[in-house]
């Protein structure tokens, strides 16, 4: 974690990592240790936007009523764009899907009184390189270790 430069491993830091795309998920930690997570199928709701941003609600409250509440929210920075001139990164449907909920994370977590990071995703891929394995995988195994 000392690539997004948190200094803080104390117990009772709760720190609310979240990544919004549309596999992504959301984990609760304590100080560096996880205390729980859900994966981006139990926050979202497949063509219902209001159900899929109350379950993410839901889950941002249920993370702030642990003892100690939440010290920190980071969340991956999300955005659409090209890359080098070589074409879209993704599809134009997809591109404002990711978008859209990187926005609508941003918004609760401001809305609820929360302090945000938001790391570019290079940023995450960083500390993700000391772990095996790939994709979300390695993402999840890394925080269960």
């Amino acid at each position: 974690m000392e690539v997004l430069n948190l200094k803080t491993e104390r117990e009772g830091f709760m720190i609310v990592g979240i990544d919004p795309g549309r596999t992504g998920g959301l984990v609760l930690m304590d100080g560096f240790k996880p205390v729980r997570w859900w994966r981006g199928g139990q926050l979202r709701a497949k063509g219902d936007t209001e159900l899929s941003d109350r379950l993410a609600l839901d889950a941002l409250r249920e993370c702030m009523a642990i003892d100690g509440g939440v010290g920190l929210v980071v969340l991956e920075k999300q955005w659409a764009g090209w890359r080098g001139g070589k074409g879209q990164n993704q599809g134009v449907k997809s591109q404002a899907q990711i978008v859209g909920e990187y926005r609508a994370w941003r918004a609760m977590c401001v809305a609820l009184g929360l302090r945000v990071m938001t790391p570019a995703p290079v940023t995450w891929q960083a500390v993700l390189k000391g772990a095996g394995g790939k994709g979300k995988e390695r993402a999840i195994r890394l925080v269960q270790q």
